[in-house]
């Protein structure tokens, strides 16, 4: 698939040569491309995707491939960049047909709402808790949620 070689081919421009990256402070910063752990992801955006068809995910880096409407349906079950890649990271490299991807989700969701609450070492009453939500994050008080956002 031609979008998992283009990724594959910018991860191995990003490991050739540090880079200084200069931030919208004036800040410049060293960009080692070799440092850092690398996830692909692949968004096919089609009006109407053949049925049946799983992209092989084989490579040297991990990777996803959704649909566009399933690449939305993460941003609006979790509203967040960084938890879609999260999950993303989760299911990479687990091969999985197009336009299947909330039904992953929810199977993943709901595992995680079945699995018992473990303490975990550190200061405080600390346990763990499931990582996917089964309802959209924010949906016990949307307007609240509005609010905050409207804010950020």
């Amino acid at each position: 698939m031609r979008a998992l070689a283009q990724g594959a081919g910018t991860i191995r421009q990003l490991g050739r040569n540090d880079m200084a990256l200069t931030n919208l402070r004036g800040r410049t910063v060293v960009f080692d491309g070799n440092n850092h752990r690398w996830l692909i992801v692949a968004v096919i955006d089609h009006a109407n995707p053949p049925e049946g068809l799983q992209p092989p995910l084989s490579g040297a880096h991990p990777a996803v491939v959704l649909l566009r409407r399933d690449w939305e349906f993460l941003f609006d079950q979790l509203k967040s960049t960084h938890a879609v890649g999260q999950y993303c990271e989760r299911v990479a490299g687990e091969p999985l047909e197009l336009g299947t991807e909330p039904l992953r989700y929810y199977e993943l969701a709901q595992a995680d709402a079945e699995t018992e609450p473990q303490v975990l070492d550190g200061p405080g009453p600390t346990i763990s808790a499931p990582l996917l939500p089964l309802a959209p994050v924010g949906s016990d008080d949307l307007a609240a949620h509005y609010m905050v956002r409207e804010m950020l």
